[in-house]
């Protein structure tokens, strides 16, 4: 999958959650907190949506040209079509990455067939609300949006390009935009975390483009059944950080290898998020051992009001 963030925030609080067991992510209970602002800067903007780059499939193996759009990065355009940025470096040696201007032209290379390569499917339409972006002390910025699945079938693979632009429009910084677990099932809903590191501008405006969002299908050779049991979510208490202790084990019938990742996602009482923090462990065969986790997340916004936790569990091949 696609990365492996560590993210540093908060949750809510609730001890004594039962078990529970399934093949899609599992969510905690929440407790109402008073609101509380911390010392840490927010600065939370309004994203416009712009819309999805128009690509043209060639039926010929005539090498096919991009026009590259404001906004887009090469990396951006090398995940649309499904390569790799080397790829498109290679084919295009007069561009320069870090300098991609509007309107440029760019080579997508033919494949070993002789066939043009084709852009990635259509991402599925997954909701997408306002993001929220947070300064560190340090001069980075953290961005969260939610996603939902309003779909009738779970979905995979999120991704989204996003753009920070200046008081002109122009593009400032652009990133991914991944959430912290694969899977989305049917009525849930996610965070897609970026980060940009320092320096951001003083003023921005954060645009988010979907790049991808996958039909799951059928799930059962992909993922691994996982009981997670929250012990104890402990906030302290100014809200700043949170303790969440429990345990989680595999429940496959088959010995097989795996890894194991829990996401707590934490909400401020306007329902943003204000912090992620992933914990994952892998095992190298299937147990009916339990494995404990302890970990700590803390807020980069308001006092948090509530918290999901999500558990899922992929083979390792």
């Amino acid at each position: 999958m696609l990365l492996a963030l560590m993210f540093t925030w908060v949750l809510s609080a609730c001890a004594g959650v039962p078990a529970v067991s399934s093949l899609t992510p599992t969510a905690s209970a929440t407790v109402a907190l008073t609101p509380y602002y911390t010392q840490t800067p927010t600065a939370t903007s309004r994203a416009t949506q712009t819309p999805r780059p128009e690509v043209n499939i060639l039926p010929t193996p005539t090498p096919f040209i991009h026009v590259v759009k404001p906004g887009e990065t090469l990396g951006g355009i090398a995940l649309l079509y499904g390569l790799e940025t080397a790829d498109l470096l290679a084919a295009n040696p007069e561009v320069n990455p870090n300098l991609l201007s509007i309107d440029t032209e760019i080579v997508i290379p033919l494949g070993e067939q002789g066939e043009a390569a084709l852009p990635t499917p259509a991402p599925l339409p997954v909701e997408l609300g306002e993001p929220a972006c947070y300064p560190t002390v340090a001069g980075d910025l953290w961005c969260f949006t939610l996603a939902r699945n309003t779909l009738n079938q779970p979905v995979e693979s999120l991704g989204a390009q996003m753009v920070l632009t200046d008081l002109t429009g122009a593009s400032a910084a652009t990133t991914h935009a991944l959430p912290p677990v694969n899977l989305l099932p049917v009525g849930s809903q996610l965070p897609l975390v970026a980060y940009f590191s320092a320096p951001v501008p003083e003023e921005y405006t954060p645009v988010l483009q979907l790049s991808t969002a996958f039909p799951a299908g059928d799930i059962s050779g992909r993922y691994l059944p996982v009981e997670m049991n929250l012990e104890d979510i402990q906030i302290d208490p100014a809200g700043i950080h949170a303790t969440v202790t429990g345990t989680v084990r595999l429940l496959a019938e088959e010995a097989t290898s795996a890894s194991i990742r829990l996401a707590a996602i934490a909400y401020d009482p306007e329902g943003r998020v204000v912090g992620v923090r992933i914990w994952e462990t892998q095992t190298t065969e299937n147990t009916a051992q339990a494995i404990p986790f302890d970990f700590t997340v803390y807020s980069l916004g308001e006092k948090i009001e509530r918290v999901e936790v999500f558990s899922e569990a992929r083979p390792i091949p």
